[in-house]
């Protein structure tokens, strides 16, 4: 997306970092050169319009408009003038910078409400927007997240404090049959993100999104768009991407095409496992400098994840330990509470049952994905295996828990498919410390759950290996798929295909990681799943798209 400034002859587009230190420069003169400016303006007998008047915003009901002003508080803001209206140049010499204004016309009153559609009333002149939104533009987003088959949560986020709406089209162009959103501040508290939900929506229907911020359109060339989830009796496909590369560093990276070919996947949902970073972030503007330097869409590593996963398709998410907090974190990390707060400003998350942890649950179709925290309430990896060490419940939460919550969860589900979304390997043949097979009780536990329950259409998906592996449950219990990472230049977290300490594990059905037959290992996983008949089928694709294992799962 650019922004940009206006002349009297041309647009002259400009990425948002040159927005930014333009801003930043500007910012700086204003604070000390407005009196003069205001004086400037009065003696040429100018005033800007629009900044400093009121202006409209759209709303969908009355219910949700703000009030009309008050008399003293505004006044209605003028329509724009006609074509034929002459024009002046304002030159401010003190900043540098020429507006090309229109002759004020006289006042109007409000329009009329419509009988239909958005109507439209005048949003009180809020002082702290006196700056152009070419100033204050969106720097992130939209990331639409929490999407069901009636509603979604779609993050923005601007430079500075300024309003934000969304226009929300089943029509790829925006002049289409949008309807708008009501206005949202983005606040300094926050980071100048915002979250706004969107409601009454179509099953299984493609939505395009048009992000206006102080009025003005942000985005140029396609419009953003996801896709509404289907209904129960309808197929379900799902992209799994997991384990990221350090954006901070990009030494770790490799240049690929992983991002591209996911998105050509057309999933209902796109999910990204953990260590979406690796770069450990501790403070809180490291965790937030770590979201944003992902959703940067004018990184050249980033830019293809941003156009061709977040803006095509709707994503959830769960951590894991380089993008929580430290190598191997668990319940007891300091910054448990910073990352919690972190997360909720810049992913839009499904709902959580608790605050103490990310846990989530989606219905896709025939599928139910369970989105498994297995950081935030793990107890230590180096305490005594037993039936007290915990992976899910390390607070001991009781019936306000994780392994509650997927007890019954699994218990009470209808779905034909289960999916156990978790970050680090369930397979105990992985010798990775952090892994399931150093909880073994609770891993015993779950496998006696599923069992004794008589629970069909149970499957694990896993990360964390940087390497790819299908398992029929020969190895794992379960059948579980291991997804290698999208853009690291590193293959395989763990070494040797044998059982040794770095032993990388048996998996039944195939293998992808470094070897004479690939260079590299990077790529994605895929999940397409159905009711009538039950099928499952697990993919692990390369960054080209390539089917490099595959496997049919049998419901039982």
């Amino acid at each position: 997306m650019q922004s940009s400034f206006r002349t009297k002859q041309q647009i002259i587009p400009i990425t948002h970092e040159q927005a930014r230190r333009r801003s930043n420069s500007i910012g700086q003169r204003l604070r000390w050169l407005l009196p003069g400016i205001f004086l400037l303006l009065c003696l040429h007998g100018q005033t800007l319009a629009a900044p400093w008047r009121p202006y409209p915003v759209a709303c969908d009901s009355t219910d949700h408009c703000p009030q009309e002003p008050s008399p003293g508080r505004g006044r209605p803001a003028p329509t724009p003038p006609p074509a034929a209206t002459p024009r002046r140049l304002a030159v401010l010499p003190f900043l540098g910078v020429k507006f090309d204004l229109p002759e004020p016309p006289a006042p109007e009153p409000l329009p009329t409400p419509r009988a239909s559609g958005p109507q439209q009333r005048w949003l009180p002149y809020l002082p702290w927007l006196y700056i152009n939104s070419a100033f204050t533009p969106a720097t992130h987003g939209p990331v639409v997240g929490a999407v069901t088959a009636s509603s979604a949560t779609v993050f923005v986020r601007t430079f500075g404090m300024a309003s934000v709406q969304l226009g929300i089209s089943t029509a790829a162009d925006e002049q289409g049959d949008s309807r708008w959103t009501a206005p949202v501040i983005t606040r300094r508290e926050t980071d100048f993100t915002t979250m706004i939900p969107l409601t009454a929506l179509q099953a299984d229907t493609t939505y395009y999104i048009t992000v206006l911020v102080n009025g003005v359109p942000q985005t140029v060339g396609d419009l953003p768009r996801f896709r509404t989830l289907p209904g129960a009796g309808r197929p379900a496909k799902i992209v799994y991407l997991t384990d990221f590369a350090t954006t901070s560093n990009p030494g770790t990276i490799l240049p690929t095409n992983t991002f591209a070919h996911a998105g050509e996947e057309n999933a209902d949902l796109v999910v990204i496992g953990g260590d979406f970073d690796h770069r450990e972030p501790h403070s809180l503007e490291d965790k937030r400098q770590m979201f944003k330097d992902l959703y940067n869409v004018n990184d050249p590593n980033m830019a293809s994840f941003v156009t061709d996963v977040l803006w095509t398709a709707p994503v959830a998410h769960m951590w894991d330990d380089h993008d929580y907090g430290r190598n191997d974190e668990d319940k007891g990390y300091f910054g448990r509470e910073l990352s919690q707060r972190v997360i909720r400003e810049f992913f839009p998350l499904y709902p959580t049952p608790s605050n103490y942890g990310i846990w989530q649950k989606i219905n896709l179709g025939p599928v139910e994905i369970f989105l498994v925290d297995a950081r935030s309430q793990r107890d230590n990896v180096d305490d005594p295996d037993g039936p007290e060490k915990s992976m899910l419940d390390g607070n001991n939460l009781g019936i306000y828990g994780q392994r509650y919550w997927l007890e019954q969860g699994l218990l009470q589900s209808t779905a034909t498919w289960k999916l156990l979304m978790v970050q680090v390997p369930f397979n105990p043949t992985v010798h990775k410390s952090d892994s399931w097979r150093t909880y073994q009780f609770e891993r015993d536990w779950l496998l006696e759950l599923v069992q004794n329950a008589r629970i069909k259409g149970v499957v694990f998906i896993s990360g964390d290996m940087h390497a790819g592996g299908i398992d029929s449950g020969a190895h794992s219990g379960l059948p579980e798929m291991v997804v290698p990472a999208p853009n690291f230049k590193q293959c395989l977290s763990v070494y040797g295909a044998d059982r040794s300490m770095f032993g990388s594990g048996l998996w039944d059905k195939g293998t992808y990681w470094y070897s004479s037959e690939y260079r590299s290992c990077n790529g994605y996983g895929v999940i397409t799943a159905s009711a009538n008949p039950p099928q499952l089928r697990l993919e692990v694709k390369d960054s080209e798209g390539a089917v490099r294992i595959a496997y049919n799962v049998p419901w039982r």
